[in-house]
């Protein structure tokens, strides 16, 4: 039901890198063309370039304007990139930003965000 209201976005980034050692990931991305240091940040298992976030998040937030967005970023990813992300949510009118970190154990599918994540 689309007018179901969600409690969070969760944005799942992630920086490629050169030595991926995920071999289904590391494909994808040369499929996609994307080079290393790009940012791919996943919304509900669908991947977005970090120039294509405004729309999904623009869509998400119009009837929840307070809806908070949770970044999960990788734990090598720079600094900049996180900020990065940051500020394509404010420009998407996106303020209540907080984050997660990635629980022990977790999945290297879930902390790419192409799987559930863990409860905390």
């Amino acid at each position: 039901d689309a007018a179901r209201a969600i409690e969070e976005i969760i944005l799942n980034a992630r920086e490629v890198i050169e030595d991926e050692p995920d071999a289904e990931l590391k494909a994808r991305d040369l499929a996609q063309g994307r080079k290393v240091g790009d940012l791919v940040i996943t919304i509900n298992r669908q991947e977005y370039r970090i120039e294509e976030l405004d729309r999904p998040l623009r869509e998400q937030v119009k009837n929840q304007p307070d809806l908070p967005v949770c970044i999960r970023a990788d734990k090598d990813m720079r600094w900049e990139k996180v900020v990065r992300v940051v500020e394509a949510c404010t420009t998407a009118g996106v303020y209540n930003i907080r984050f997660k970190k990635v629980m022990p154990g977790e999945s290297a599918a879930a902390q790419k965000g192409l799987a559930p994540a863990t409860a905390q």
